[in-house]
């Protein structure tokens, strides 16, 4: 399915023909980037998923090193639900916004950092924007200003490069 959007994507537009294109700007961004890789388009996309689930794992191994003492839970089970869902987790996109709900997560002691990474992820898929709301009351008006800001400069870049002027390429 990502394959066959790269003929809309690369010309800056989206695939709204396509009743299967659910996702916000940023998954178009980002499903440009296997081709970009110089490899076949299935290879590369399997590749990059495999280093954002390498990404997913350092950040959740390093949270643990950072705070000696708490669980090792949560690599493990990063682990056990990547073995479970099989080969599939390499070739669906759902590896990419969860990489971005971690470091959301794992920012929430900064808020600022979390507000932006918060938009970041809603630019890729919709629900990491949702963890704003961990963030505790003190420090949500502070997240929520990061995340606003990055929404519009991200609006405003996507803006600038997708144009959508047709329906189908």
């Amino acid at each position: 399915i990502y394959e066959g959007w790269l003929r809309t994507l690369t010309h800056r537009d989206f695939p709204l023909y396509d009743p299967k294109w659910q996702y916000p700007p940023g998954a178009g961004a980002l499903l440009l980037t296997p081709s970009a890789l110089g490899q076949r388009y299935g290879i590369a996309f399997v590749t990059l998923m495999v280093l954002i689930d390498a990404t997913v794992m350092a950040l959740l191994i390093g949270a643990r090193l950072r705070s000696p003492g708490t669980s090792w839970r949560g690599p493990w089970l990063w682990s056990v639900a990547a073995l479970v869902v099989g080969p599939i987790m390499f070739t669906r996109f759902d590896v990419v916004p969860t990489v971005v709900a971690v470091a959301v997560i794992l920012s929430a002691s900064r808020p600022a950092r979390s507000g932006a990474l918060a938009a970041l992820g809603m630019f890729v898929k919709i629900w990491p924007a949702l963890l704003l709301l961990i963030l505790p009351r003190p420090s949500l008006r502070r997240g929520l200003t990061s995340f606003l800001i990055t929404t519009a400069a991200l609006l405003a870049g996507f803006l600038l490069v997708f144009q959508n002027r047709s329906e189908e390429h």
